[in-house]
């Protein structure tokens, strides 16, 4: 009977291997297709998880600064990955890139499984696959296929965590599995804690097994999340990491604010439009409501997040993407139950709505892919920038000199120098300790000029962004403290500290061709 079941389960499992692999195909195409358009320089704020990760492969331990304990970084699981893949011979950007791609993958195929699960016989096969495709043409996948961050890795680890309890947890290697899912959710990002209740809700929700069902379930969860927690303790001494005290020490109205305005400027409508076809969906089976009930839970639980943090000043709403596959599978079930509803009189009427929509989405991704390329290529040549600027000062700089800036990814990283991030995400005073300016994004609002000048860094770069051409001091000046400059607070309070004037000197530097930097540099270096 064991055989039998076996060769039954053959045709199952080679349809998921099937599924997978053209899942990854599908993944590794998109990110052929947009690397073209996009391009594929890293965000800035991914070479300072790059950098973690080069400091931990020499034997420093994930540090910004060699002999400083500090957790600038707000994606552990991200971070050993990549570090993992980097000792196996990748690069880094190439480590990130294929995790991110791995997650693309998942996500598309757990899109495909869930639909499918949640269609009748008599809905079109193609609507699985067609909403996946909304989620693979988003401009936001295309963007962070190649931004080095953890976005679509966290996406489709959510996802997937959600989709394994969809229909209720009853063996023990459905919960212990679960279970590492979960804790594996609170190690991959502040917010994942939160999906992480969600996904032990689920489990442990139900009736009988209530002593089992919490075991197998709290206890491996609880190890692994426990150890974690043991690990940061121990390495850096808090249990919050330094992006904590960063971002999420604003009042909390506006916090809701920002979260709020951030939410509906990205994409409201694509999110919650679903739930208007809620009336459409088959809820006739204990199975199928609890599917739902699960996609409805997993949306808005991503959205809890941006709301308390107060969204993000990075292009493409990445807070929002890990709500995309649940929003697919929402609108899968709502436009599949819209279809097979239609009687055959309506036949041309169904298929010219359909047109007429898939051409207004057609359109509305185009502009966006447009407008957001033309931006991420601005922002590659921005990072390219800074990039040389970090070589330069490996070229130019005795080792141990201190930089001070705040944008410090692609210079932390190409410099192989002490950097001080006058923001404060990788310096613990600055974060626990620094003034809140208004005006900015959450992740660049905290600064102390006067701790900057206690450091005495050996070279500054107040302002945030190169120059075309050289300029003078009062010009640079103007241009590092004007109205919108994001490093105006920290770079005009250390400028006013007595003594600034005597100890440092202005100068151009030009870091490429046609690429010039302004400074500041001790007198004694200069």
């Amino acid at each position: 009977m064991r055989a039998e079941a076996a060769d039954a389960a053959l045709p199952g499992r080679r349809r998921l291997v099937a599924l997978l692999t053209a899942c990854l195909l599908a993944a590794t195409l998109a990110w052929a297709v947009s690397a073209a358009f996009y391009g594929t320089v890293p965000g800035d704020d991914a070479f300072i998880t790059f950098r973690y990760a080069e400091n931990w492969l020499a034997g420093h331990g994930p540090v910004w600064n060699p002999g400083e304990r500090v957790e600038g970084y707000s994606n552990p699981l991200f971070l050993a990955l990549m570090t993992l893949l980097a000792a196996l011979g990748m690069t880094l950007p190439g480590a990130a890139a294929l995790v991110n791609l791995l997650g693309l993958a998942t996500v598309l195929a757990v899109i495909v499984l869930w639909s499918r699960e949640l269609a009748d016989d008599d809905r079109p096969g193609w609507l699985a696959a067609g909403v996946a495709g909304v989620v693979l043409l988003h401009p936001a996948t295309a963007l962070y296929l190649h931004q080095g961050l953890e976005t679509l890795q966290h996406a489709g680890l959510v996802a997937l965590a959600l989709f394994v309890v969809r229909r209720g947890v009853r063996s023990p290697a459905h919960l212990v599995g679960a279970a590492a899912l979960a804790a594996a959710l609170a190690i991959s990002r502040p917010e994942g804690i939160l999906m992480t209740a969600v996904v032990g809700a689920f489990c442990l929700a139900g009736r009988g097994d209530r002593l089992r069902r919490p075991l197998l379930f709290v206890l491996p969860a609880a190890v692994l999340i426990g150890s974690w927690i043991a690990l940061r303790w121990s390495f850096y001494g808090d249990l919050l990491p330094n992006t904590y005290y960063v971002k999420l020490a604003a009042p909390l109205l506006r916090r809701l604010v920002r979260g709020v305005e951030y939410v509906a400027d990205g994409g409201a409508v694509l999110l919650f439009a679903p739930l208007l076809l809620a009336p459409l969906w088959r809820l006739d089976t204990p199975q199928r409501r609890r599917s739902m009930l699960v996609l409805v839970v997993g949306l808005l639980a991503v959205l809890v997040f941006p709301l308390l943090a107060g969204g993000d000043w990075m292009r493409g709403y990445r807070f929002l993407v890990p709500a995309l596959p649940f929003a697919a599978v929402l609108w899968g079930a709502g436009v599949g139950a819209l279809w097979g509803a239609s009687s055959q009189p309506l036949r041309w009427l169904r298929l010219l709505a359909a047109a007429v929509a898939v051409a207004a989405i057609l359109a509305r991704v185009t502009l966006a892919h447009v407008e957001l390329a033309r931006a991420s290529r601005e922002d590659g040549a921005w990072v390219a920038a800074h990039a040389a600027l970090g070589g330069w000062l490996r070229e130019q700089t005795p080792p141990g000199s201190l930089i001070a800036l705040g944008a410090v990814g692609a210079v932390g990283f190409y410099s192989d120098r002490p950097v001080l991030d006058c923001w404060g995400l990788n310096d613990a005073w600055i974060a626990r300790h620094g003034r809140r300016a208004q005006g900015l994004t959450m992740a660049h609002q905290t600064y102390d000029g006067r701790y900057v000048w206690r450091r005495r860094p050996e070279w500054v770069f107040p302002l945030n962004g190169p120059l075309s051409e050289p300029v003078d001091e009062r010009t640079f000046r103007r241009l590092a403290l004007a109205p919108g400059e994001p490093s105006r607070f920290w770079a005009a309070e250390l400028m006013a500290q007595p003594g600034f004037a005597g100890a440092y000197a202005y100068r151009t530097v030009e870091v490429a061709p046609g690429v010039w930097f302004g400074a500041y540099l001790t007198v004694a270096d200069g």
